[in-house]
């Protein structure tokens, strides 16, 4: 049936626009001179050059913000880089901010639900062909093919939302922030823990 192919292409592409809608991960966005940019202590920072090479692993109190370069210190070496070579620095909490319990819900719900969605519309409906081939009937109406793939959906979502819920709830979240340097100045500094916005 062609109703039945349209809806399962239709499920399908829903439930993995939600996934991702779930995926979707918080994160501080910043774009300011690095100067007036506060580094966290709490916080671990990778530092990503133009070059395309990066600097992991530096705590917050191991960057200094010079005039005109950053100054990144370990217990045995201090390291200078130029501000025009840096692209982008990423931190990421030392600390948990919760759990990915709702997430993990979401995006088990989204997904099982949609699977169990889909193989129940298509097992009605292979059942229907069977019987209407066998039997010389008309088989199971749309309504009612779709029906049955509502009804294994609903049971999918409870499925995989619970299964989601106890994995994401074993996985702690944590705050994270992206910085982008800029060039021209501002008047005041900036804290890396407000303006939030969302990656994927």
């Amino acid at each position: 049936m062609k109703i039945i192919k349209k809806t399962m292409s239709v499920v399908v592409i829903a439930g993995l626009v939600i996934s991702q809608i779930g995926c979707a991960s918080k994160m501080t966005k910043i774009s300011a001179p690095l100067d007036q940019v506060k580094f966290e202590k709490d916080y671990r920072y990778t530092v990503k050059l133009k070059a395309g090479n990066q600097i992991d692993h530096l705590d917050g109190d191991q960057i200094q913000s010079d005039k005109d370069k950053l100054i990144l210190k370990t217990q045995t070496t201090s390291k200078d880089v130029s501000k025009n070579e840096i692209y982008q620095i990423e931190g990421i909490s030392k600390n948990a901010n919760g759990t990915n319990a709702l997430k993990g819900m979401v995006i088990g719900g989204a997904s099982i639900g949609t699977l169990f969605f889909v193989l129940g519309m298509a097992s009605a409906d292979s059942y229907s062909d069977t019987v209407q081939s066998s039997n010389g009937g008309d088989g199971a109406s749309a309504g009612e093919i779709i029906g049955v793939g509502l009804l294994a959906g609903a049971i999918g979502a409870v499925i995989g939302g619970t299964a989601g819920l106890g994995i994401g709830a074993l996985i702690p979240k944590h705050d994270r922030v992206q910085i982008t340097p800029i060039v021209n100045p501002t008047t005041s500094g900036l804290d890396a823990g407000v303006n939030v916005g969302v990656k994927f």
